[in-house]
């Protein structure tokens, strides 16, 4: 794949595709529909709102892969410094270190940009505040705190493994990658919405903004790849000649 077509593919076709799609989850109520499926009424709360045990699974058995994940590349990276045989997976090691980081981060100071707050929150499910008429916060409007979620973020960061076998051409590990990250992030979202932490569009826009994420920082490494320059760092076997971006 020549850079100009990762560029219009992936960078930009992607996350339109989950920014619109994210858009059209909120435009349409099904937001608000799923939040009342999850409510009770006669509770006042939505069901997981006080589970200990989805807690547990949102906070720290599901959160503790992406870090795993970025323990490993740090270690890596690390190693790289001493074993010449591992120095090729430095740079692709970084940025999935990159991704894995950026993406929470980026939720979580995006989301002080925007109106939407949590479920709980809302009036509508026996909170004290109106359901926000615009997306962002307006100035002197409170900022809703919530939208992208940060703990979708943190599952969707996983679409680093994806970009990772991309540069590495491994095929059938971008398919793995991609397949797990869909799942965490997913999982994640999942449970945030049954907490009633977050409304679907909330995690959808997540997902837009770390692929976003993911797609430049990984850019790079993909544009060197496609010029062979990375050859010589043995991602690319030396008897064959360089096949560019996937």
């Amino acid at each position: 794949m020549s850079a100009e077509r990762y560029l219009k593919t992936h960078v930009v076709g992607v996350t339109a595709l989950l920014g619109l799609l994210a858009w059209a989850i909120g435009r349409s109520g099904l937001d608000l529909f799923i939040a009342r499926l999850t409510y009770d009424d006669a509770a006042g709360a939505f069901v997981g709102r006080h589970s200990h045990i989805l807690a547990l699974l949102a906070d720290r058995i599901m959160i503790a892969l992406p870090l795993l994940i970025g323990v490993c590349a740090v270690a890596i990276i690390g190693a790289g410094l001493r074993r010449p045989d591992l120095k090729p997976f430095r740079g692709v090691c970084i940025a999935v270190l990159a991704v894995l980081v950026a993406g929470p981060v980026a939720a979580i100071l995006l989301k002080h940009l925007t109106a939407l707050p949590r479920p709980y929150m809302l009036q509508l499910f026996g909170g004290a505040l109106p359901l926000p008429t615009h997306f962002f916060a307006l100035t002197g409007q409170a900022s809703g705190g919530a939208l992208p979620s940060s703990h979708a973020a943190a599952g969707y960061a996983l679409f680093a493994l994806y970009f990772a076998a991309r540069v590495l051409d491994r095929p059938a590990l971008m398919r793995l990658g991609l397949a797990l990250a869909i799942a965490w992030g997913a999982g994640l979202s999942v449970l945030r919405i049954v907490q009633g932490a977050h409304f679907l569009s909330q995690t959808v826009w997540s997902a837009a903004v770390v692929w976003l994420l993911a797609s430049l920082i990984f850019l790079p490494l993909l544009n060197a790849r496609n010029r062979g320059a990375l050859a010589e760092l043995a991602v690319i076997p030396p008897s064959a000649p360089a096949s560019g971006m996937r």
